[in-house]
């Protein structure tokens, strides 16, 4: 019983070993704050406050919450399209928290990323 029991404790740490992240972080959100800025008579508006998130490579991910919770504004901010107005978000390594929307800093992160917005089709 107890050669059973061991080797099925074995089986369960390499199982556990293999699920655990691989890796660098490909995405890396912490304390993340992104505004739509200002647009002629439209004020600045904060969309996300306070986002954490941590994505590993090979890991499949879906954001998923009601319209307007933030879910594409943190997709545009990972590739550069709007600016984290605070907190840190390192996409491949490289903290873009502050780089330029057009920079060469966002050129090379741009090379290393693929999104998919899924918009549902109504018959």
């Amino acid at each position: 019983e107890l050669v059973r029991r061991e080797r099925e404790n074995a089986a369960a740490l390499a199982a556990a070993e293999a699920q655990k992240p691989q890796g660098e972080p490909v995405l890396e959100l912490t304390d993340v704050a992104i505004e739509y800025p200002k647009q002629g008579r439209v004020p600045a508006f904060r969309a996300v406050e306070g986002a954490n998130l941590v994505i590993y490579p090979g890991q499949v991910v879906g954001l998923v919450g009601e319209s307007g919770s933030g879910k594409t504004t943190i997709g545009r901010a990972a590739v550069g399209l709007l600016p984290v107005a605070a907190g840190t978000m390192r996409v491949v390594g490289q903290d873009i928290s502050a780089a330029k929307r057009n920079g060469k800093q966002l050129h090379q992160v741009r090379r290393h990323i693929g999104w998919s917005s899924r918009i549902p089709r109504h018959p």
